[in-house]
C-alpha cells in the first residue's frame, strides 16, 4: 500500500479533548511542520512533490532520513530536521497503536484519548537530537547549542528512533518504522499500567496459570498448589501448545478437568468434583494476578472484601445477648443493628481511609525518581481540585505546577486512589461491626457464608451509593466543577484539619 508523502512534514499533536461548550472533540489534530516541510523539499526535491510513495521509496527515504539523525558528524541541524521528518511520520503510527490497545475497551474514545496522553507528547516544533552515546535527548536551541532534557520529558518519537534499526530490512526479520512504534506503543510501560489499573489488560484465570511460575513466589504456593499448577501446564498448557490455540486462555474444558483430576490422585490429592479443582487454581490465580499487579504498578492492590470475609469469618467473637429479650428473632435483631451502624459509620470509616490511603500515596511518590518532588505538593494538589470555591482541574493544577498534563495525571491517578479509599472503606465498615455489632452471633445468618457474602455486598452497595458513585463521576466531568460528593466533603475535612495541625507543630 502507498504512504502519503505529507506524512513526513504534517505531524499529528495533542489537541483540547473538550471544546468551550464543554463537547467531545477529536483528542488530536494535525500540523504542518514549517521546518520539517523545507528540509524534506531540499533533501529531497523528486519525492516531495509526488502525493504518494510506494514501499521501496518509503522504505529509502527511513533509512536516509535515519542514518543522517545518527551520524555524529553531521551537522547537528540537519540531524535534528530529519528526525523531525521521522517524527511526524511516527506520530500517525502512534496513533493507530493507540487506536489498537483502546479497540479493547468499550470506552473505545475515551480510552483512546488517555492513552494519548501518554505517548503523543511531541509539540512538532521543538529540534532535539540524541547525544553520543544514542541515549539523552538534547534540545537544539537556535544557537545551536544543546541542552539535555529530563528523562521525564523525553519525546516518546524520538525513543522510537533511538531504539529503532532499519538495517534489519535485509534481514529475515526485517520491520517496518510503522511496525516498530506501534510495538513500542503496545509496550510502553505507562500505557500498560494504565490498562492495568482500569482493568483492560487484567489477565484471565487460565492466561495466568499458563505462565511459568515466579521464582519469587515459590514460598506463597502450599506443595499441593505447587501440584495443581503442575498438572495444569501438563494438560492444559500442552493442549494450547498440541492444537496451536492463540488468543484469550478459555476455562478448562471437562475432559481436561477430569484428567487433571485423575493425575492429582496419582499424587494422593483427591478432589471430590471438576468444580473444587476450579475453585483451587482460582485461588492460585489471584495470587498470581496480585504479584502482576504488584510488579507493573509497584504496590498491590487492595484484597476482594469477599476474600475479606472468607479469610476472617471464623475469627468473628459472639456478643453478649442477654440484653436482647429472648423473644425477638435474633436474625431481626442483627438486621436492626446493621441499618443503625449504616448511618452511623460511613464520615468515620471515610475519614479513617483518606487518613491511611493519601499518606501512603505520599510515600510511594517519594520514592519514585521521577515524582518525589512532588509528593510534599500531594495534599496541596488534592485541596487545590477539590476546594469549594473555584476548584482547579488537573490541566489547571499542571500549568500551576509547569509540569504536563499527562504528568499530572499519573501524579494523582484519581481514579486509583477513590478505588483504594473505597476498598478501605469497605474493609474498615466490617471490622466495625464485627467489634459492635451483634451481626455476628449465633444465628444461621452469622452461619452462613452465602449470608455473610450478601453483608458485604450490601456494605459494598451501600458506600458506593452514599460516597463513590458521585466521586468518581466528578472527576469525569468534563469542565471544573465543585464536589460536593460525600467523598469530597470528608476529604476536605481530612485536608483542612491537617493543614490545621501542621500550623500548630509550627506555632
Amino acid at each position: 500500500m502507498d504512504t502519503n508523502t505529507s506524512r513526513y512534514w504534517t505531524i499529528n499533536i495533542i489537541a483540547n479533548p473538550f471544546d468551550k461548550d464543554g463537547k467531545a472533540t477529536s483528542c488530536h489534530r494535525e500540523k504542518q511542520s514549517t521546518l520539517a516541510t523545507e528540509f524534506f523539499e531540499n533533501e529531497f526535491p523528486q519525492l516531495s512533490s509526488q502525493k504518494s510513495l510506494s514501499k521501496g521509496e518509503n522504505q529509502y527515504l527511513q533509512v536516509h532520513l535515519w542514518k543522517i539523525f545518527h551520524d555524529s558528524t553531521v551537522d547537528n541541524k540537519k540531524r535534528a530536521k530529519a528526525g523531525l521528518c521521522l517524527r511526524c511520520y511516527l506520530s500517525h503510527s502512534i496513533i493507530k497503536g493507540c487506536q489498537i490497545l483502546a479497540g479493547r475497551s468499550s470506552s473505545n474514545y475515551t480510552l483512546f484519548s488517555e492513552l494519548l496522553s501518554y505517548v503523543l507528547n511531541d509539540d512538532g516544533s521543538t529540534l532535539i537530537v540524541l547525544d553520543n552515546n544514542n541515549k539523552t535527548q538534547l534540545i537544539l536551541n537556535e544557537n545551536c547549542h544543546t541542552q539535555p532534557i529530563p528523562k521525564e520529558g523525553n519525546f516518546f518519537s524520538v525513543d522510537v528512533l533511538r531504539t529503532y534499526n532499519p538495517n534489519l530490512f535485509n534481514s529475515n526479520n526485517s520491520e517496518s518504522l510503522d511496525n516498530w512504534c506501534i510495538r513500542c506503543t503496545r509496550q510502553n510501560t505507562d500505557l500498560q499500567t494504565h490498562l492495568l489499573e482500569i482493568g483492560v489488560w487484567i489477565p484471565s484465570d487460565w492466561s495466568l496459570l499458563c505462565r511459568e511460575i515466579p521464582q519469587s513466589l515459590d514460598t506463597h504456593f502450599t506443595n499441593n498448589q505447587c501440584q495443581l499448577i503442575e498438572v495444569f501446564h501438563a494438560v492444559y498448557r500442552r493442549d494450547r501448545q498440541k492444537f496451536r490455540q492463540r488468543g484469550r486462555c478459555s476455562e478448562p474444558t471437562y475432559p481436561q478437568l477430569e484428567e487433571m483430576l485423575c493425575l492429582l490422585g496419582n499424587k494422593n490429592i483427591i478432589l471430590s468434583s471438576a468444580h473444587e479443582l476450579i475453585q483451587h487454581f482460582q485461588e492460585i490465580a489471584e495470587i498470581l494476578r496480585q504479584d502482576t499487579y504488584s510488579t507493573k504498578i509497584g504496590s498491590p492492590k487492595a484484597d476482594s472484601i469477599d476474600n475479606y470475609f472468607t479469610n476472617n469469618s471464623d475469627s468473628f467473637s459472639k456478643p453478649n445477648l442477654s440484653c436482647i429479650n429472648q423473644n425477638t428473632n435474633s436474625e431481626d435483631i442483627e438486621e436492626i443493628e446493621l441499618r443503625e451502624l449504616l448511618n452511623q459509620l460511613p464520615n468515620q470509616v471515610l475519614f479513617n481511609a483518606i487518613s491511611e490511603i493519601i499518606p501512603q500515596r505520599v510515600k510511594f511518590l517519594s520514592k519514585k525518581k521521577n515524582y518525589s518532588a512532588y509528593a510534599a505538593k500531594f495534599i496541596q494538589g488534592l485541596q487545590l481540585y477539590y476546594q469549594k470555591n473555584k476548584p482547579l482541574s488537573l490541566k489547571e493544577i499542571a500549568a500551576l505546577w509547569e509540569i504536563n498534563w499527562a504528568k499530572a495525571r499519573r501524579i494523582f491517578q484519581l481514579s486509583e486512589f477513590i478505588e483504594n479509599v473505597q476498598s478501605f472503606s469497605e474493609r474498615s465498615f466490617i471490622e466495625q461491626i464485627k467489634e459492635r455489632a451483634s451481626i455476628f452471633c449465633t444465628s444461621e445468618l452469622s452461619c452462613n457464608p452465602n449470608n455473610l457474602r450478601n453483608i458485604a455486598q450490601e456494605v459494598r452497595n451501600f458506600l458506593y451509593e452514599i460516597a463513590f458513585k458521585e466521586a468518581y463521576a466528578e472527576i469525569t466531568a468534563s469542565r471544573s466543577v465543585y464536589k460536593n460528593s460525600l467523598f469530597a466533603q470528608v476529604l476536605r475535612d481530612y485536608i483542612h484539619e491537617k493543614i490545621n495541625s501542621n500550623k500548630n507543630n509550627h506555632i
